[in-house]
């Protein structure tokens, strides 16, 4: 895991997996512990991520999300509170 901060204060994490199904038990952990903390506040919440199958790249934004997903050929996930993978 590394993180960065970009343009706009942008805060980029990035987190690279052995395959695919690591890539996904750690979504489904970190969506499950949003979405409780956002159950908790009161507040929607979606997980927005860009999913390069072994790798992944959390922004701030969706748009920053599908920016760069066009750039790596990835693909931009948004995935709300009791979603299954999209």
């Amino acid at each position: 895991m590394s993180r960065c901060v970009g343009a706009d204060a942008e805060d980029l994490t990035f987190e690279v997996f052995l395959d695919e199904q690591h890539e996904e038990q750690f979504v489904a952990g970190r969506l499950a512990l949003l979405c409780k903390a956002a159950a908790k506040a009161t507040m929607e919440f979606a997980f927005t991520y860009v999913d390069g199958r072994s790798w992944m790249i959390e922004p701030d934004h969706k748009e920053t999300a599908d920016e760069l997903a066009r750039l790596l050929g990835a693909t931009s996930r948004q995935r709300p509170c009791g979603s299954v993978r999209q």
